[in-house]
């Protein structure tokens, strides 16, 4: 047996002789033996070799700790170098206002308002004749006492050590951690939003480009601003973390967030980002598929537009978005359209921009619009409202803003007819409800005529319909939000009149009487509107309390593809297959399956997870 040094490794015996190797013969090839003598000498080396190479590995490992810590604790300083010095350049005050009023930092605000009355009286300059500098200091004390007795502006100041020069907006709204939800989460509108603070000269010199943007764009998005000192909690709220001020994001429900580089905040490149990255909400069947695209969304009220090219523009854009939440959408081209049997009123648009509305369970032409290029928007949207006008459209809390809210051009109210599981004995029909509007339309005309306020935008009354107790669309709620409300309010007279703009809602009728009282306050609608004769109750939360615009599971499984579901099929096959190879870095699979499981979840119920 052969001996080895300690700690090296036995070799294998191979298929020899045995123990003892035979003597070489002269002339025998040694290429075999030099082989072998060359293995033995060089074992202890590369057996000394092996603990070195882990060495070598332990060390990169150890360093690449190292790293990833010092870069922890870098980012970590400088978010507290940042924090404590957010307030950014400053423009200073050559006087303390404290010391201008003759206060302490931490003078109350009624030892302020006193302080102002006694250097106000000792320096006004009608009251104290011949003194030349009592009207400078009179100035610098109105100055500090307007700053100061302000609670707002005096924390900007007091965080700033700066002068306050509010940075005033009237294109945009304040945005607070009071009304964020209401006013952008629980909205289908597209926000822009500008944090900013008041005491860097960044958010300064970007204030009138924003104010200007804001003005030009107002038809195709709504504006706001967070003050980043007064309304911090507010900045927790947006889908992103903001750390530099001016940030601008766009932010639209069920889409991404996109964020405006800060290389370019004059109006031209805001304008030039908001029109490349504005929501697409209208499915694009421009080389066809009309036909299957009818079918599949027969359940729905479905709006084609054929456009004159396959890049619609911004206003185009945001018309749909609005329309979205009333129809199922989608853009083609003349000839698909055609294809699809609709040549006829592809033929008559003669070359415009055509919308073509689908009631519900039917494939036959409901209605149609058309719009040359250059339509203003206000136009256009009034154009387009005669399209649902007519249709009865199911209300929800998604579309309650787009069908009840008042235009320039028309003061708009609802008339909801509620479908419950029980309705009552002798209810109005759809028929008559519409027949009764078509004769007090025609005595509104005639009213109009005479009235002595006729300049006032004219009433038009939107039907619309809702089940009040159906499900939420979710699989765990049982009922929408509100169901009890309505149940308990539709006994005896399920028609009501929705006033979006104030928040209010007046019963029409009463219990006990019938159709025909009814269809008599139906014709006298239009003028008891105008004159404002109906008994509204004030509902401030009257949308909350309508059913919520998702689709039941069952609705979306039926529409599933089976390319969707081999799609996920296959995804799952590949996170086990993953999991498999990467066993080790449990940390990888776990974000790899957590990714995949939102995307899925998200592509199938877009309405669920609206930031996935």
């Amino acid at each position: 047996v052969q001996a080895m040094a300690p700690g090296a490794r036995r070799r294998r015996p191979g298929p020899g002789p045995g123990p003892k190797k035979a003597k070489k013969k002269a002339g025998d090839d040694d290429s075999d033996g030099l082989s072998d003598v060359s293995s033995e000498a060089d074992a202890p080396e590369q057996v000394a070799q092996q603990p070195a190479e882990s060495e070598d590995r332990g060390s990169m490992g150890t360093c690449c700790v190292i790293l990833v810590v010092i870069l922890f604790v870098a980012t970590f300083a400088l978010r507290i170098l940042e924090e404590r010095h957010n307030v950014g350049d400053l423009v200073r005050q050559e006087e303390d206002l404290y010391e201008a009023l003759e206060v302490g930092s931490d003078a109350a605000a009624s030892e302020i308002k006193r302080a102002y009355r006694r250097l106000a009286l000792m320096y006004h300059p009608d009251k104290v004749r011949n003194c030349d500098h009592c009207g400078e200091k009179f100035r610098k004390v109105s100055q500090a006492y307007e700053t100061l007795s302000d609670p707002e502006k005096r924390k900007v100041y007091d965080l700033s050590g700066g002068s306050y020069e509010s940075l005033r907006s009237a294109a945009s709204v304040r945005l607070t951690a009071q009304n964020y939800h209401h006013m952008v989460t629980q909205s289908r509108d597209v926000w822009v939003i500008q944090t900013f603070s008041e005491v860097q000269d960044a958010s300064r010199r970007a204030a009138a480009h924003w104010e200007q943007f804001a003005a030009d764009m107002k038809k195709v998005a709504r504006f706001g601003r967070i003050d980043a000192n007064l309304d911090s909690d507010a900045l927790g709220l947006l889908p992103i973390s903001v750390r530099l001020h001016p940030t601008i994001l766009m932010v639209a429900r069920g889409h991404p967030v996109e964020i405006l580089p800060l290389g370019d905040l004059s109006v031209g490149g805001m304008k030039k980002w908001l029109n490349k990255n504005y929501p697409v909400v209208a499915e694009s069947l421009w080389d066809g598929g009309v036909a299957s695209w009818l079918e599949r969304w027969k359940g729905k009220a479905r709006l084609l537009v054929v456009a004159l090219s396959p890049d619609q523009s911004t206003m185009l854009r945001a018309l749909l978005l609005r329309l979205s939440s009333i129809y199922q959408v989608a853009y083609t081209s003349a000839a698909a359209a055609t294809e699809a049997g609709l040549g006829e009123q592809v033929d008559a648009a003669g070359g415009a921009i055509l919308a073509i509305s689908f009631a519900p369970l039917s494939t036959e032409v409901h209605g149609t619009v058309q719009l040359v290029k250059k339509t203003p928007f206000d136009k256009a949207w009034a154009a387009l409202s005669e399209l649902h006008h007519k249709l009865e459209p199911v209300l929800t809390r998604d579309n309650f803003m787009t069908l009840c809210k008042s235009s320039e051009q028309s003061r708009v109210f609802c008339l909801a007819a509620a479908n419950v599981s029980q309705p009552c004995d002798g209810c109005l029909s759809a028929q008559a409800v519409q027949e009764a509007l078509v004769e007090s339309t025609k005595g509104y005309a005639q009213f109009r005529r005479t009235a002595s306020d006729s300049d006032l935008p004219p009433v038009r009354i939107q039907v619309v319909t809702w089940a009040v107790d159906h499900g939420s669309g979710t699989p765990w709620a049982s009922a929408a939000p509100g169901t009890e409300f309505w149940v308990q309010n539709v006994s005896g007279a399920p028609l009501f009149v929705l006033d979006c703009d104030t928040s209010r809602l007046a019963k029409l009728g009463k219990a006990g009487e019938g159709v025909a009282e009814w269809v008599g306050k139906l014709k006298h609608l239009h003028e008891d509107l105008h004159d404002d004769l109906l008994s509204f109750v004030s509902i401030p939360e009257l949308a909350a309390l309508l059913p919520s615009g998702d689709e039941g599971w069952a609705a979306v499984w039926a529409r599933t593809s089976w390319s969707t579901l081999l799609g996920t099929g296959a995804a799952v096959a590949g996170i086990v297959a993953c999991s498999q190879v990467l066993s080790g870095t449990s940390i990888v699979v776990a974000l790899f399956v957590m990714s995949s499981v939102l995307g899925t979840v998200a592509a199938v119920f877009p309405g669920l997870l609206p930031s996935a």
